[in-house]
């Protein structure tokens, strides 16, 4: 899903390339519009392994559509959680940041913390985050994986969550190499 219909064509044109006979279902919906439909077309609960990638740059997937997309299943998710972009536009779109991260639980410490030279905004953040995602049944949370720029200031985390040992485990594995091949130190 993408709202953008040329994104959805592109991604057409590539998958009908690279794997001719795939059944794939597009939409160019709002992401909270498409859950609905997303789930309508998934096969019944137990009869797949699932895994979500939501893509949300601009914080813009509230966590009731998440919540609405994984109930009931054994869908493993990895979020875009764009801190930088957070940091800079926060007060601009609080509305929407409180959307996106399931309440408003985290306003008091994530403005103090911003209010100091602390760097313990992107936590509280990510905690707040990862403690809301365990309300809705994720048991293994891992937030550890992120991209700078040049400067090497955070862009954003990637924010993987399972309902399934097995699902922490694979994330493990594929993430104990960098994106340029180099081993990560497990610190």
């Amino acid at each position: 899903n993408d709202i953008n219909p040329v994104c959805i064509e592109a991604l057409r044109r590539r998958i009908s390339r690279l794997s001719p006979d795939l059944r794939a279902r597009y939409f160019t919906l709002d992401c909270n519009a498409a859950v609905l439909e997303i789930r309508s077309v998934l096969p019944p609960f137990n009869q797949s392994v699932e895994l979500a990638i939501i893509d949300a740059w601009g914080w813009e997937m509230s966590f009731d559509a998440l919540t609405s997309l994984t109930s009931g299943r054994k869908m493993d998710i990895i979020v875009t959680f764009p801190i930088g972009n957070i940091k800079r536009n926060h007060r601009r779109q609080l509305d929407q940041l409180d959307q996106f991260l399931g309440g408003e639980g985290y306003k008091e410490a994530f403005f103090d913390a911003m209010s100091r030279p602390s760097g313990s905004a992107s936590r509280i953040l990510l905690d707040y985050y990862g403690g809301r995602l365990r309300e809705i049944g994720y048991t293994y949370i891992n937030d550890q994986v992120w991209v700078p720029n040049a400067k090497q200031v955070k862009l954003y985390h990637l924010v993987f969550a399972s309902k399934h040992q097995r699902g922490d485990d694979f994330w493990m594995k594929i993430t104990k190499r960098s994106p340029k091949g180099q081993l990560r130190l497990g610190l």
